[in-house]
């Protein structure tokens, strides 16, 4: 039931790609998007995000900076590299060692900070899509 969600902030199907190691994350996040209107797929490591992407029509990334394996900031970089105009936000539960930076210098457009409740996350979610994509990069 949606009673409590203004209608102002609900959706039109864009699809969100979270990547978390966390499961708990990954469900909770999953299912305040869909309470809001959002197509939710998720990866549990940059491997699987990075292919995801490649697979599927993804309006936006909320990536966890400090993923097993490849890194956050290795997917980021990855992502990038796909797809310049990449609407990327990045979530940590704190900056390690200036992770945080480097992935807003990378490219990443947003940082969500974890714990986050599901107005957070959806505000963050809703300024990311309005967010203009970056230009291409020409050498």
């Amino acid at each position: 039931m949606r009673h409590d969600i203004p209608s102002a902030m609900l959706c039109r199907q864009e699809t969100i790609l979270v990547v978390d190691d966390e499961p708990m994350i990954l469900d909770v996040g999953t299912q305040f998007l869909l309470q809001y209107g959002y197509s939710v797929i998720t990866a549990e490591n940059g491997e699987a995000a990075v292919r995801i992407y490649g697979q599927h029509a993804v309006d936006v990334v909320i990536l966890d900076i400090g993923l097993p394996g490849m890194s956050g900031i290795e997917c980021l970089k990855h992502l990038m590299a796909v797809d310049s105009s990449a609407k990327v936000i990045v979530s940590s539960g704190g900056s390690v060692n200036g992770e945080i930076e480097a992935a807003l210098a990378i490219g990443a457009i947003l940082y969500l900070q974890k714990p986050y409740t599901m107005h957070e996350l959806v505000r963050v979610t809703r300024k990311a899509l309005a967010a203009e994509p970056a230009l291409p990069h020409r050498p």
